[in-house]
């Protein structure tokens, strides 16, 4: 639901076919009525616009020749110039989507040496971009 302040009642943005499986859910920084979700079901990250009447835009795409597709994308962040970043778990890297992109680019990856980057669930950036 999409509640406007002061409001009686709300309005529906995503029904419980649209969010099953979800994992994680971001609010863009840059729209207040942009969403983002990725699900355990499917290696996808879907974004909604509140009020659209088409289905929502997909992100699966990376620049990446070996591995070109996400694999159980997990949590999301976005930084202050709208670029999401997502926790590409089963790739065992961090992607960056920039802002109006549906490609990604990979910023981190297991290079199969110590410290290993494996299976990652979360992304953080601190007020460095770090």
């Amino acid at each position: 639901m999409k509640w406007t302040p002061n409001a009686t009642s709300g309005t529906i943005w995503l029904s419980d076919n649209d969010i099953d499986h979800t994992v994680d859910i971001v609010i863009s920084p840059t729209s207040t009525n942009r969403i983002y979700t990725t699900r355990d079901d499917k290696d996808v990250i879907y974004s909604w616009t509140s009020g659209a009447a088409s289905s929502p835009a997909t992100f699966n795409q990376v620049n990446d020749t070996t591995k070109s597709t996400l694999n159980k994308p997990r949590g999301m962040t976005f930084d202050s110039y709208g670029n999401l970043y997502v926790a590409d778990k089963d790739n065992d890297r961090v992607v960056m989507f920039c802002a109006n992109s549906t490609v990604g680019i990979v910023i981190a990856k297991d290079t199969g040496t110590s410290p290993k980057l494996d299976k990652p669930v979360a992304v953080a950036l601190d007020s460095n971009l770090n």
